[in-house]
Order: C-alpha cells, then structure tokens, then sequence
C-alpha cells in the first residue's frame, strides 16, 4: 500500500465522510480562484487539528492552514498535501482584562463580541476580513497599529501535535511578520488584552 493511501485511509479512519480529496478551493477564498486540495478536512475544534497534524507529520504530508481565505492566491494546480480549515470555535473571557478567541474566528466576529460584553480594546478592528489565526500569522496592521500589540499569549501546536502556550515576547512579532512564518507551527488561539468598556460607546467607535 502507498503512503498516499496509508494516509487517506488514516484520515478516513479519524474523520470518516469529512476527509475529502481532491476538493476545489475557489469557494474558499475571497478571489474564488484556485485549484484543488489534494486531501482537505474541516476540523471542529482543537483535539481535531491535532490529530490531524499528527497523522499528517506520521505519514511525511505536508500541511496548509486555510483560515477566512482573505489574502490568499491559490495557484491553479491546487495544494498538495494536507489542507487544514478550521471551522466553529470559539471566544471566552479569561477575567476582566482578557478575552481567549480561537484561531477560526473572525476577527470581525471578535469584535463583536468583546463589544457586546462590554470589553473595549479591540473596537477599531471592526470591518478587518480574515481570521485571528490569519491576523497574528502576518501581524495584521491599519493605521499604524499591530495586531500583536494587542496579543497577550498564544496557543500553538507543533506539526507532531504538541501544544504549546507562548507569550507575546517571544512571537517575534513585527511588521507583516510573526514566527509562525518560520517555525512551522500552527496558532490554535489567542489572548488579547481587554479593558472594561461600555458598549453603547463602542458602538460609536
């Protein structure tokens, strides 16, 4: 048996009718162009990213993170190896002066919902395509600020699965640039620094 079956066969075993090959990625970026993911998977939450990345680092396939699509050339040959699209999280608040959003979220999403439960910070982000994985990936900027200035910690899984929560400091944030370009991993979530707002101001941000 080949290593391209072994691995569809793993991945089926893992995630069964939602491990699919060959799926055009047009549909899921913002410029609707580009060819096929060789195999594509649609994860749910975390533990299903790690898997996925393990069975795929176990089998030597490579793995692509595609978040909202925003930003994004696919060329017309597609995407070898694995793609990765992760869907559904979630965002929750850590106290008064934190908020944990997962990296599928979108950043307008985000927005949103800091300012419906009254946690300023993040209002000027309103109307920013993309997701948080793809905003801290490139450290998203408008009008002189950073995304990652904003960034308390995240949460990262290596291509064998482990997971690991990073402080800010040591991101190498800078412009257009973050160390997830270079390390190969890939952002699970993140913390953002939040200060108590009222939402009807925000609103007006």
């Amino acid at each position: 048996m080949s290593v391209t079956t072994d691995f569809e066969t793993m991945l089926r075993e893992a995630f069964g009718t939602r491990a699919r090959a060959q799926v055009p990625l047009a549909p899921f970026t913002t410029f609707r162009v580009g060819g096929p993911a060789q195999w594509l998977i649609e994860t749910r939450n975390t533990d299903e990213i790690v898997v996925a990345m393990a069975l795929a680092e176990r089998a030597g396939v490579s793995v692509t993170i595609l978040g909202g699509g925003s930003n994004v050339l696919i060329a017309d040959a597609g995407i070898r190896g694995l793609v990765i699209r992760p869907r559904g999280w979630t965002i929750s608040s850590i106290d008064d002066r934190s908020v944990r959003a997962d990296a599928a979220i979108t950043i307008n999403g985000l927005v949103r919902w800091t300012i419906t439960h009254a946690c300023a910070g993040l209002e000027a982000w309103a109307g920013t395509p993309g997701t948080v994985g793809g905003a801290i990936f490139g450290n998203a900027h408008f009008s002189e600020r950073l995304i990652g200035d904003l960034v308390e910690s995240v949460r990262v899984a290596s291509r064998g699965g482990t997971i690991d929560d990073v402080p800010a400091a040591h991101m190498a944030f800078g412009y257009d640039r973050s160390r997830l370009q270079s390390s190969g991993e890939i952002l699970l979530s993140a913390v953002f620094r939040v200060a108590p707002g009222d939402p009807a101001m925000l609103r007006e941000i």
